[in-house]
């Protein structure tokens, strides 16, 4: 099983499509902020493109949680998410939470900022970094904007 988190009006072929709201080609309508309504360890691959700065900033660790309880082992995520260090970034007004690409050092088993920041940020799980850096890219508007891209394996 595969879900695309934040689908919005652009849903993927042989994916769930989960929104916020209930659209063309939404599957599946939730909060990220209330959890993933899915079985631990049921899905092979999530997607998640210009989605996760719309959580609460004190919901990025249980949104992160959740992303890996759900995960099979050996199962990826992929996220696209605007670059804090960018203008742009705070623009939407429903924009709430920021992310850089140091954020999801705090995500990967093993890493230093992982480790010491456990015992704190109450992330449980562990990730394997794939793919990790900034890239250049258009919004949703069409305008010149930088994102964060990274794909993980949970571990």
């Amino acid at each position: 099983m595969k879900l695309n988190l934040g689908s919005g009006p652009r849903p993927k072929d042989g994916f769930i499509n989960c929104d916020r709201v209930l659209q063309h080609g939404t599957d599946v309508v939730l909060n990220l902020d209330h959890g993933l309504p899915f079985r631990s360890e049921s899905i092979d691959e999530i997607f998640s493109n210009s989605t996760l700065h719309y959580v609460r900033n004190d919901s990025k660790v249980p949104v992160m949680n959740e992303i890996w309880r759900v995960l099979r082992p050996g199962g990826r995520v992929e996220i696209r998410v605007p670059s804090a260090l960018y203008l742009d970034a705070y623009a939407p007004p429903s924009a709430r939470s920021q992310w850089q690409v140091v954020t999801f050092d705090y995500f990967l088993k093993g890493h230093w900022r992982c480790e010491e920041e456990r015992p704190y940020s109450g992330f449980v799980g562990g990730f394997t970094s794939i793919v990790r850096e900034v890239v250049k890219a258009l919004n949703c508007e069409g305008n010149p904007s930088e994102q964060v891209h990274v794909v993980m394996e949970k571990c």
